[in-house]
């Protein structure tokens, strides 16, 4: 039932009580006119009222649409630049090299990390010195287990706790919206020159703010990355740029807080905080008790 065959509902309701009130006021002797009429108010009122809080109330809840959230577990690992790569001719008559980020890993555990966590590429003749842009993301993962989300965008806010080792709880700052996983701009990341982009952040080639999540499907949220060789800590969101802070050493990582929005039709506004300490190669994400 939408919102206007409920007050439809209501206005039939209107319609009928002043009928049965009439129609009953019309047999009533004259000193119970007021004192019934007074009644058959009250007992309105009482009805449209439980209408209200309890038939409306439950049906939103059976039509509404639920998001239940994970966040992925992250996995250290490292790479090696490729043997073996692809040769590419430029324009000017050039040769380079490059390979794909499916291959050549230090360790198991860097294969366990989701698609949407990890992005690396080479570029450079295998077997000398190649040009390398590994970049590693926070994720938290969003699964509708009721009702179909439309338009769901994620706001976020944050504030550094702790920077080289030193406490300073700084105010909230705006982050703007966060940038969804996808696939396909993953795969046009190849055309963004990253390797200019190693200590500005690659937002720009990300922007990706609004998605749809259907019953029973998954979707990642991307929070944060830090590209290797850079002491960045970057918010994935679709400012152009939005630095937290650095984290210059494994044990100096970056301590900050994130406050996400998350909003989209026939959706309840959320909201969620999220404790996290970040340095390259080690993310530690948590969700605070609201």
């Amino acid at each position: 039932m939408t919102k206007y065959e409920g007050l439809s509902v209501i206005l039939a309701c209107i319609l009928a009580g002043g009928t049965i009130v009439t129609l009953i006021m019309s047999f009533v002797p004259f000193p119970w006119k007021y004192p019934l009429l007074f009644v058959s108010i009250v007992i309105f009122l009482i009805f449209i009222l439980w209408y209200f809080y309890y038939y409306l109330r439950r049906h939103g809840e059976q039509t509404g649409a639920r998001l239940e959230t994970s966040i992925l577990p992250f996995y250290r690992g490292s790479f090696t630049p490729p043997s073996s790569g692809v040769k590419t001719v430029n324009p000017d008559g050039s040769i380079t090299y490059s390979a794909k980020n499916d291959i050549q890993a230090t360790g198991d555990q860097v294969h366990n990390l989701a698609s949407s966590q990890i992005f690396a590429m080479w570029q450079g003749k295998p077997g000398e010195n190649m040009n390398e842009f590994i970049a590693k993301f926070g994720v938290i993962r969003f699964k509708a287990i009721k009702g179909y989300v439309k338009g769901c965008r994620v706001g976020a806010k944050y504030r550094v706790i702790e920077e080289m080792n030193v406490s300073r709880v700084s105010k909230w700052y705006d982050g703007g919206y966060l940038n969804w996983f996808s696939p396909k701009i993953k795969q046009d990341l190849r055309k963004c020159n990253l390797f200019e982009r190693i200590y500005n952040g690659i937002n720009e080639c990300l922007r990706n703010e609004t998605t749809d999540i259907f019953q029973d499907e998954e979707k990642d949220l991307l929070l944060f990355y830090i590209i290797k060789g850079s002491p960045k800590v970057h918010l994935c969101s679709t400012l152009d740029y939005c630095e937290i802070g650095i984290a210059t050493a494994e044990n100096m990582p970056l301590k900050f807080e994130l406050k996400l929005t998350i909003v989209g039709e026939n959706l309840l506004t959320m909201v969620k905080t999220l404790k996290i300490s970040a340095v390259w190669d080690d993310f530690k994400i948590e969700e605070m008790d609201q």
